[in-house]
């Protein structure tokens, strides 16, 4: 994996050839290996090495871009001719502005070396641990374990240079009883950080708890989402507040901005330095990433704007740092589902897909694990469900946070107490 110095010597070594007006070079690898097991042994371990050099190469507005994974003097010249052909053969794109110059920016610790390390008999212990429940009970495990080393360099014919090392690590475990299914997993930078036991007692415990489900009548009903369920739908929340979209008319955040959407408890954030998911220093172009409240005590307020809606509305630019965060309470999963007299408990949701842009409305379905509340208590197993649901209008109703957590995914949120969720059909499958 290249270091700083020889990473930029490459971006350096590819901006010496351009003779376009601007220019811009992003260079990123990603080495990665993995273990997927099922049936409670390995069945795979892959290994991929990539890296890939990106050329944006502008006369005036007439951007081309071009990509290569050869590093060669001779592909890296290859790569600025065909972008500079094609910025030549392009129509203007008048929303393109030159790039940036030198940036100052946030320290991120996002790399382990152990993790780094971390090779094909790391993982295979963690698969023996994840496997060793489930096998002497009868059950079935299936899952995987990916670690990697990754960077991303960038640099500009207007002077500015970046170079970003990140690691990552993610255990997933679905236990597999009687024809149900209870999932739990984890990600970090650092895979020593990951409790691998507890993951294997929550899959293993899941699983047994899912046995035997029945069918749940459809329609608006109380349930506890769990912190992965919660960042499922997350992501599609942040990913649409959209200032240009939303100025235009054509999203559901149109005229929200400075409104309260949510209770005062709710508040969604990015923080590009958080210690459990770090995000990046710099965004896609090279600007220096920043902390972003998205909804602050239930009102919105922050939408994305690029350069060149900034630059148009005299908005200030706002940046996706690449993590969200959802600030919870103090309460435990099990306290939650102490609060209610009946309703669900949700693992996680799958397949989720947009309905209707313009409300924000998903549908999707349960999976791995769906659970009976009844009078305080966990009653028993449910049948998957198929949602029609709206993050604003989850969050809307919700009525009691959990304590968050870092998921499998770049978000941390809490298991989250909700009125009305909208089922609308049992699955099978």
């Amino acid at each position: 994996m290249m270091n700083r110095n020889d990473a930029l010597n490459k971006v350096e070594q590819t901006l010496a050839l351009v003779s376009s007006d601007t220019a811009t070079v992003s260079l990123s690898a990603n080495r990665e290996g993995a273990t997927r097991y099922a049936n409670n042994i390995i069945t795979q371990n892959v290994a991929a090495d990539r890296i890939t050099l990106r050329v944006s190469a502008a006369f005036g507005q007439k951007v081309g871009i071009a990509t290569t994974n050869q590093l060669d003097a001779d592909s890296l010249a290859d790569a600025v001719k065909r972008a500079e052909d094609a910025a030549r053969a392009s129509d203007p794109d008048l929303e393109y502005l030159p790039p940036l110059g030198a940036q100052d920016y946030p320290e991120i610790h996002g790399h382990s070396a152990d993790t780094a390390a971390a090779g094909p008999q790391d993982r295979a212990r963690i698969v023996a641990a994840l496997t060793g429940a489930p096998r002497n009970a009868g059950y079935r495990a299936a899952g995987s374990v990916t670690v990697s080393e990754n960077f991303d360099a960038i640099g500009t014919s207007t002077g500015l240079r970046a170079y970003h090392p990140y690691t990552n690590a993610r255990v997933l475990c679905t236990v597999i009883a009687d024809g149900a299914s209870g999932w739990a997993g984890a990600g970090s930078y650092d895979l020593a950080s990951i409790s691998i036991d507890e993951i294997a007692e929550r899959a293993f415990r899941k699983g047994e708890d899912a046995r035997n489900p029945v069918e749940v009548e459809a329609g608006p009903t109380t349930v506890i989402l769990e912190p992965q369920a919660v960042a499922d739908l997350l992501e599609y929340l942040v990913w649409d507040m959209d200032a240009k979209a939303a100025d235009e008319g054509r999203s559901v955040f149109t005229g929200k901005e400075g409104t309260r959407v949510a209770g005062p408890e709710i508040t969604v954030r990015s923080q590009p330095a958080h210690p459990l998911v770090p995000g990046s220093p710099f965004l896609a172009d090279g600007a220096a990433a920043s902390d972003v409240q998205w909804l602050d005590a239930g009102t919105v307020k922050s939408l994305k704007t690029s350069r060149f809606w900034a630059q148009k509305t005299g908005r200030e630019r706002v940046g996706m740092p690449g993590n969200v965060i959802m600030d919870g309470g103090s309460a435990s999963t099990q306290d939650l589902v102490a609060r209610v007299e009946r309703g669900l408990l949700v693992t996680r949701f799958w397949y989720i897909r947009t309905v209707d842009p313009m409300k924000q409305l998903l549908t999707g379905m349960t999976r791995d694990g769906v659970y009976r509340i009844e009078d305080g208590k966990i009653a028993g197993a449910a049948l998957n469900m198929r949602f029609n649901e709206s993050p604003l209008r989850m969050l809307a109703n919700v009525k009691a946070l959990g304590t968050p957590v870092a998921t499998r995914e770049e978000v941390v949120a809490p298991a989250l107490l909700i009125n009305d969720f909208h089922f609308t059909s049992v699955t099978r499958f």
